[in-house]
């Protein structure tokens, strides 16, 4: 085998495998404040989340609701509720932010391309305060969606709901683990 085929190959395998890792990875967290979380128990108070843009008021109403229902299962809070009323008894840390990029992607691209190409994105950043309003936690939570490529991005489209959900899911994983004493 010549040498520059031998060459061509070895760039083209080592290309390819970029692109197949590359595609695994679909929820990214990046912290911007972070202090010790409080103790175990802690109540949390889950407000509305505010679309960056009007056509997303849906996508995010359904955020805020499937982010209470996902921290719930977590069995680090004792309690959600979905509007914050702090009581004089109990303050909650109150949890709230903006769903602030909806990309849909583009089918065709993931039709016609695949590996990741035409992918939807979708980024809220997160907010939680203690009593008194300070930040003890803000990070961003990005979800990209690898599903869909190929011929499977024409017979099964994506589902903007699905992905959402997905969202919600990574971003009650984050606060469960930043709960739980971990760092992000």
């Amino acid at each position: 085998m010549p040498l520059r085929l031998r060459a061509a190959l070895h760039s083209a395998a080592v290309a390819a495998a970029v692109c197949v890792l590359g595609a695994c990875t679909s929820d990214r967290t990046e912290p911007v404040v972070q202090v010790a979380p409080p103790p175990l128990g802690k109540t949390v108070a889950v407000a509305a989340f505010v679309p960056a843009e009007p056509a997303w008021t849906r996508l995010a109403r359904r955020l805020s609701r499937q982010l209470t229902e996902e921290l719930s299962r977590t069995g680090k809070v004792t309690l959600i509720t979905a509007q914050p009323r702090p009581g004089p008894a109990q303050r909650p840390l109150v949890l709230s932010g903006q769903l602030v990029a909806v990309d849909e992607g583009s089918e065709a691209a993931r039709f016609l391309i695949g590996m990741g190409l035409g992918s939807p994105t979708l980024r809220a950043h997160v907010r939680v305060v203690d009593a008194d309003g300070q930040p003890v936690l803000e990070f961003d939570q990005t979800r990209t969606s690898r599903a869909g490529s190929g011929l499977a991005a024409h017979w099964t489209p994506i589902d903007m709901d699905s992905e959402i959900d997905a969202l919600a899911a990574a971003t009650a994983a984050t606060v469960a683990r930043w709960l739980g004493g971990q760092t992000l």
